[in-house]
């Protein structure tokens, strides 16, 4: 039985390089990213699924196990990968623009304070 991976933040970068190797090494993939309707790469391979995930929203992180587990019937691997970087002086931020890296990049999910979700 091929073992799973659960990787966030496939659209681009390493979490496409990444969900990629992974599915040409035979290993299941679950890629998740916030549009995957618009993916059209990653949804060619027959041991990858595409699954959308925002991981500020509190609904998506509680469902995605369950999802994942459904098709696949465990996780072996979670590579939570989904953040992004923002460019410029610190100090010519917003606090709107600070926060909202931190809920994508620290916290990963709506909330001021971090939480930590169960995820097996």
């Amino acid at each position: 039985m091929s073992k799973t991976i659960l990787i966030t933040g496939t659209s681009s970068g390493i979490g496409r390089a990444t969900a990629k190797l992974f599915a040409e090494k035979g290993w299941n993939v679950a890629a998740t990213m916030r549009s995957p309707e618009e993916e059209t790469e990653l949804g060619e391979t027959s041991n990858l699924k595409l699954y959308r995930l925002d991981v500020t929203k509190k609904e998506h992180l509680q469902n995605i196990i369950s999802q994942v587990k459904d098709d696949f019937t465990s996780i072996d691997v979670l590579f939570n990968n989904a953040g992004y970087g923002a460019v410029g002086a610190f100090e010519k931020s917003s606090e709107e623009d600070v926060l909202n890296q931190f809920k994508v990049n620290v916290f990963g999910r709506d909330g001021s304070y971090p939480r930590i979700y169960p995820l097996f």
